[in-house]
């Protein structure tokens, strides 16, 4: 897995994990939009260059068109539709819970090479995805139910299958932790 930077830590916590969404869009939360614009304005491109889509109630905005030095940001919706280049990946799996934290693919899978995995906003970026969805859907559903990898690459875009029974998640941070002789073990974040 990949988990939070230093600066945007994986929160610690328990809830249910209730529904799997394919080939989900990523709506920002409000701390990830200023991140974004400044982002975009450093490269010299506009937000929709990189992907994402600004709404204001229902109607499409232009970044170009707003003053975002006098704009109420919580006013605007940014997001990312489904597809390649959409920071979730494929799939989603959501536990509601107050951080907005969920775990989720990603299409940096080199980040999974690095020896630390400190890279994301918060959520557990996972490294096979399709792989869990299907053992989750399979428990849930019935084996044969549904074939996630012919959903993904062929279903709708933010195909939430909603899990009849709950299954617990569990996010901890263990860095020690007692062998079976007593010595206390330590590992680096």
């Amino acid at each position: 897995v990949i988990v939070g930077k230093n600066t945007t830590q994986t929160p610690v916590f328990s809830r249910n994990l209730t529904s799997v969404v394919l080939k989900p869009s990523w709506q920002l939360p409000e701390s990830i939009k200023v991140e974004k614009l400044i982002d975009a304005q450093r490269r010299g491109s506009s937000i929709e260059d990189e992907g994402y889509v600004i709404k204001k109630g229902e109607k499409t905005v232009e970044s170009w068109s707003v003053d975002w030095s006098k704009a109420e940001l919580s006013a605007y919706t940014f997001f990312q539709p489904s597809g390649d280049g959409n920071a979730l990946g494929r799939v989603k799996f959501l536990f509601p819970n107050k951080h907005s934290v969920y775990l989720h693919d990603t299409p940096a899978k080199s980040l999974f090479d690095s020896s630390v995995r400190l890279f994301s906003h918060g959520c557990v970026r996972l490294r096979n995805p399709l792989d869990f969805a299907q053992r989750l859907i399979d428990v849930a559903k019935g084996v044969g139910s549904l074939d996630v990898a012919e959903a993904v690459d062929d279903g709708p875009g933010n195909n939430q299958v909603t899990l009849e029974n709950s299954i617990p998640i569990h996010l901890g941070y263990f860095t020690v932790w007692v062998d079976d002789n007593g010595k206390a073990d330590y590992l680096g974040d």
